[in-house]
């Protein structure tokens, strides 16, 4: 280490007055922070990511459950975190869909961070004040907010308590080391946090890296080319751990599709360089926060040039101050390797650079310029400069709660988005969505136009537009975007499974046909969403409809049981039972234990004459009807369609013990008592079924009738 910089003081005998105040200064940044994010547990979700990440994810709302640890660990989604997955099931057990929860979750993560930042600087850098102070600036800096209100965005706070517990994990490993000690366990320890950190956000594959920063500052482990050598290959495990991690990010990225920006090479590099210089703008003075920094394409070289210009000048002077304060040029670097992941260098997404993802990175810029400042000596300049960090702070805590109310709600957090940015595509579409969930569909047909008006290529727009055409009964328009966004999105299977359905409806039924095939082939899953559409059209009336559909998801699924059910009960439904028992056998062997399936089945059975498969079906739905009085009836009604009174007449005694005070039962049970001859039996259960209910329609004229 070099001996003009700050040196760490963690290792020395801490008096208790010490430890008393490294109490009470994280005690304080925990309330402080709480107290300050407390109104985002007023909030809900939002519309961008928080569908995917937790309310309309199925697997997610499962909870905490074997099926669910797998999927995290083995599904498919754009990134590979299973921590992060498991944290939003364990909210979704705990609260439901309270978002109030959710955000809760998200806070405690980011007071954990605050405490553990503090802790981080205290032991690497030392001082007590400074390190307070560093921590403060970190929990309270407004670039915080969406990391912490975006419920989406909890990989960001876990991710960042795993780096900075794999930090302090290291410190020790290192202070061994440096002893001459062996440290297996310590370097595992790391080991095992770093691969947790992973597994909560990709991001941190640079870690490795910022290790060998601090290997130069504070830990002075770096003082011969030797020494770097060494260094590096003990750090091995952990870059292959980033390696692979990078990999399965990539690879699962591509096979899902993520949305990728195209852009050339030097476009990318030039917005890089330039979204740098924005990072460090923002955090000098951070306005005009949003969601979503649109991708410029290329910036003018004027701002590629200026941008450049400060961004080399920052390193100079870093690299002349190298000797005299070590500590700016492992900030800088710091900051900068840790940015290297997200400045769109391999660009996914459409934004150009994002507040979250300063989230760790700044903690570098902290260290630079902190430590970095001479040691304040004499009571009155510590007065002023405590009063002045107090103001700064104070300036922070302030604008952050103002920021937080821009994550209020989806139209209050795109609408900030639209006056920030008004040329703005993406952030008019997501307002756009949002008006349209609320029901705003005039709003939402304005931003979305207007959407299209500055990029007419914004297939998620043409989407919803083609949506909002469908809902103004303007079919043909709705085709048209629909095949528009097709175009720019090919292989969309929800696209192509709505634009199948418009096709049907507008008369074009072979088109039909082989736009949904083809969706349900891409996506199996939307066969269940076509079956909700049919039964919906069956409501309707329209049966010719459902029949379509029906056939349609046979076609791609020809033993899909709640289609070939739905299929053959339409159909002998509509007279054909001819054409219905083959669907409805197929719907039995692939639901055995549905009774609804078998009575339908018996029902067609019998018309077709076929008494002893009717008859084979009915005992397996008794069978299957267990004590559920409601089905065993019936089953009682279609044997007693069979003319199998007697049968009828022993399940209805079943449905009576099961739910004696049911008056309908115990009449159905006296009639068919009455039937098979026992006459003392059945008006003594039509005397029941009167006493129970004695305004059964037409039960006392038989009565009386049968008493004569």
């Amino acid at each position: 280490m070099n001996p003009t910089s700050p040196k760490p003081t963690a290792s020395d005998p801490v008096s208790k007055s010490t430890r008393a105040r490294t109490v009470a200064v994280g005690a304080s940044l925990a309330v402080g922070t709480i107290l300050l994010f407390s109104r985002t547990f007023g909030y809900g979700f939002v519309n961008y990511d928080d569908p995917t990440y937790v309310t309309a994810n199925p697997h997610v709302q499962g909870g905490l459950t074997w099926a669910g640890l797998r999927w995290a660990f083995f599904g498919h989604s754009d990134y590979w975190h299973p921590l992060t997955w498991m944290a939003h099931m364990l909210d979704w057990q705990l609260y439901g869909p309270a978002a109030w929860g959710h955000h809760l979750s998200s806070v405690l993560w980011h007071v954990l961070n605050a405490v553990l930042v503090f802790l981080v600087f205290r032991r690497l850098a030392g001082g007590l004040w400074r390190s307070a102070f560093a921590a403060a600036l970190f929990a309270w800096h407004p670039l915080r907010v969406e990391s912490v209100a975006w419920i989406a965005e909890r990989k960001d706070v876990m991710s960042g308590a795993f780096f900075l517990f794999t930090v302090l994990a290291y410190a020790r490993y290192a202070d061994a080391r440096t002893a001459g000690r062996a440290a297996w366990g310590r370097y595992l320890t790391v080991l095992g946090l770093f691969a947790a950190g992973l597994m909560c956000k990709p991001m941190l594959v640079t870690v490795p890296l910022v290790l060998l920063v601090l290997d130069y500052w504070p830990l002075g482990r770096g003082g011969s080319l030797v020494a770097l050598r060494g260094l590096v290959l003990e750090k091995l495990p952990l870059f292959v751990l980033s390696a692979a991690d990078a990999v399965v990010t990539l690879v699962m990225q591509k096979h899902e599709g993520a949305f990728v920006l195209h852009v050339p090479l030097s476009a990318r590099i030039g917005n890089a360089v330039v979204s740098i210089a924005r990072y460090l703008e923002k955090f000098v003075w951070p306005a005009d926060l949003i969601v979503c920094y649109e991708h410029p394409g290329a910036w003018p070289w004027a701002t590629l040039g200026l941008a450049a210009a400060g961004l080399i000048g920052v390193a100079v002077l870093a690299w002349r101050l190298r000797r005299s304060r070590s500590c700016i040029l492992a900030g800088v670097t710091w900051f900068l390797v840790m940015l290297v992941p997200v400045l769109g260098l391999v660009q996914v997404g459409f934004q150009a650079m994002a507040d979250r993802y300063t989230y760790l990175p700044m903690l570098g810029i902290e260290l630079a310029l902190i430590w970095g400042l001479p040691e304040i000596t004499g009571p009155a300049r510590r007065r002023v400069a405590a009063v002045g960090a107090a103001v700064l702070l104070g300036a922070c805590a302030a604008r952050t709660w103002a920021q937080e109310a821009v994550w209020r709600d989806s139209v209050t957090l795109f609408s900030h988005a639209v006056r920030v940015s008004p040329d703005n595509d993406i952030a008019e579409g997501f307002l756009a969505s949002a008006y349209y969930s609320t029901g705003n569909f005039d709003e939402a047909a304005a931003h979305a136009e207007r959407a299209r008006s500055l990029n007419p290529r914004n297939d998620r727009v043409l989407v919803l537009l083609a949506g909002l055409s469908e809902r103004k009964g303007d079919a043909p328009r709705a085709i048209r975007l629909y095949c528009e966004a097709l175009a720019l999105r090919p292989g969309d299977a929800q696209v192509q499974c709505q634009l199948g359905l418009l096709e049907y409806g507008a008369g074009r039924v072979e088109e039909a046909r082989e736009e949904m095939t083809v969706a349900l082939r891409a996506d199996p899953a939307l066969a269940a969403r076509t079956l909700e559409i049919a039964r919906g059209a069956i409501q309707k009336g329209d049966g010719d409809g459902a029949l379509f559909l029906f056939r349609v998801v046979l076609a791609v699924q020809p033993e899909n049981s709640e289609a070939n059910g739905w299929l053959g009960a339409l159909l002998l439904a509509q007279g054909d039972a001819a054409g219905a028992i083959g669907p409805l056998r197929l719907a039995a062997a692939g639901a055995p234990h549905s009774t609804e399936v078998q009575l339908a089945l018996a029902r067609c059975a019998a018309r077709l004459g076929r008494e002893a498969e009717a008859a084979a079906a009915l005992a397996k739905a008794e069978a299957d009807a267990g004590d559920h009085a409601e089905v065993l009836a019936g089953v009682a009604a279609e044997q007693a369609q069979l003319r199998n009174y007697s049968a009828a007449a022993r399940i209805f005694r079943r449905v009576v013990a099961l739910e004696p005070e049911n008056a309908n039962a115990h009449a159905s049970l006296g009639y068919f008592l009455l039937v098979t001859g026992d006459r003392a039996g059945g008006l003594a259960e039509w005397r029941r079924a009167l006493q129970l209910d004695p305004n059964l329609p037409g039960l006392r004229e038989r009565l009386d009738q049968a008493e004569r």
